[in-house]
């Protein structure tokens, strides 16, 4: 039960957590924002699991273990693949402002 459980967190992570962030977000920023939060619930809810599952015996805690890690891995990738892509359009977003800034800007003081 538990084992299918972990992998009905992981595997629909894909479908139901991208698809939610696609139709809430309106932004690309957004999206990978809502991205990485859901890749986050989706370990954490996982990790419970894990810490949960003591009537399984060694083999299949040892087996989830093994597959939660693989689906882990796979979730930070793509966070981290988020994150580059956050900073460049912060980064992106930086260099337009400082291309567009004027030459003699008026002092507030």
């Amino acid at each position: 039960m538990i084992i299918n459980v972990g992998h009905v967190a992981t595997e629909k992570f894909d479908t139901t957590g991208v698809s939610a962030c696609n139709n809430q977000q309106s932004t690309s920023v957004d999206l990978s924002s809502c991205i990485i939060n859901a890749a986050s619930e989706c370990t954490v809810f996982v990790r419970t699991i894990i810490k949960k599952s003591d009537s399984y015996d060694a083999m299949q805690i040892d087996r989830l273990k093994i597959d939660t890690q693989e689906k882990y891995d796979a979730l930070n990738l793509q966070r981290e693949h988020h994150k580059k892509f956050l900073q460049t359009i912060k980064a992106n977003s930086f260099d337009r402002a400082m291309a567009e800034r004027p030459e003699n800007p008026i002092s507030l003081s």
